[in-house]
């Protein structure tokens, strides 16, 4: 990316190791403002762990994290006068200007990226717009509340997600789909130009699970999210980054990185990914793979397990890796999805209407 394009989150060569075991190895990704990012993986690839590495939770061994581009995004949010350059900003290789996650003073990151964790913590007394509110404390406000600007930052906020007649309902009282977007609505008061979410879908109903897809897709943030939905991730994702035993095994576009050959080799699955008939949008259907084609087990994080194979260039700017690790081997032929020997099996494919 050139000096003067928008803002960019970059993450190069993260490495985690955790009594002597190797949970993220070499991870490197990028989001563009107002791109989707969907991070995918089995449980154990590594997925929470980049997480909490971005929410300032867990400090890598190695690696960084980096938002580069537009100077307005990065242009200090605390008085330069008590501020330590050496901490916030710089430039990369290129000449872009550009600032430190990892280094800089915490409120200074929550200026620069907003986090919705898979299960947020809130206030039962509080109310909607109370709650929305607080994302404003990050930007100096002391109390969140409905005093001021903060409610009626916390109202426009309310309104962009759709959510503006439920300001005085305690958040208790929502539905789960609409205490979630409860949850984005606070994270985007901050204003950060990022925001990065923890399955945002799970434990959603079908309906609160689209709503809330769409609502990231027509964000103008740049959006990290971790997910478990395949579908999801190739219906409303700009881009998505597979991760499996730690790394980044493929990434670039659902159409180009999401193949039979790369879910059944990281996920255990089968699957086919025709165009959904109602939207014409990629559709991923799954399907078990058929007993007599070998034990296939998902690619979780544990790299003995996997047979040696080359694992793709885990940087910010790598596209789709064609060789991934492998589950164990099995010298059957894969059946073509979703026909299979086993009649039985024929009915187990699953279809999400996107």
């Amino acid at each position: 990316m050139r000096a003067g394009e928008p803002a960019a989150l970059r993450l190069d060569g993260i490495e985690v190791t955790c009594e002597g075991r190797q949970l993220l190895r070499q991870v490197g990704l990028s989001v563009g403002r107002g791109e989707v990012v969907g991070l995918l993986g089995p449980n154990g690839a590594g997925k929470s762990t980049l997480l909490r590495v971005l929410y300032r939770s867990l400090r890598p061994g190695a690696g960084s994290v980096r938002l580069t581009g537009d100077p307005a995004a990065t242009e200090p949010a605390t008085d330069p006068a008590t501020t330590d350059p050496a901490t916030t900003d710089g430039a990369t290789a290129d000449g872009q200007r550009s600032a430190d996650l990892l280094r800089l003073p915490l409120r200074r990151v929550a200026a620069l990226r907003a986090i919705v964790p898979q299960l947020p913590e809130h206030p039962a007394s509080m109310t909607v717009l109370e709650t929305v509110a607080t994302g404003r404390i990050s930007m100096g406000s002391r109390f969140g509340g409905r005093a001021g600007a903060d409610a009626e930052a916390a109202a426009a906020t309310l309104r962009r997600v759709g959510l503006d007649w439920a300001v005085d309902r305690q958040v208790g009282s929502l539905s789960g789909g609409e205490r979630q977007k409860v949850f984005i609505a606070r994270a985007l008061c901050q204003g950060a130009p990022f925001l990065i979410l923890d399955e945002p879908t799970n434990h959603l109903d079908v309906r609160s699970a689209l709503e809330v897809m769409e609502l990231l897709s027509e964000l103008d943030v740049g959006v990290l999210a971790a997910l478990h939905d395949l579908d999801h991730a190739a219906a409303y994702c700009d881009r998505v980054v597979v991760l499996a035993y730690g790394a980044v095994v493929a990434q670039g576009a659902p159409a180009q990185v999401l193949s039979d050959a790369l879910i059944r080799r990281v996920f255990g699955v089968r699957a086919q990914l025709p165009p959904h008939p109602l939207t014409g949008r990629l559709a991923v259907q799954l399907a078990p793979v058929a007993r007599d084609s070998g034990p296939d087990q998902p690619a979780g994080d544990d790299p003995a397990k996997a047979p040696t194979a080359t694992v793709g260039t885990a940087t910010a700017d790598t596209a789709t890796s064609d060789t991934v690790p492998s589950h164990p081997a099995t010298s059957h032929p894969v059946p073509s999805h979703p026909a299979t020997s086993h009649p039985a099996r024929t009915a187990t494919a699953t279809r999400m209407s996107v």
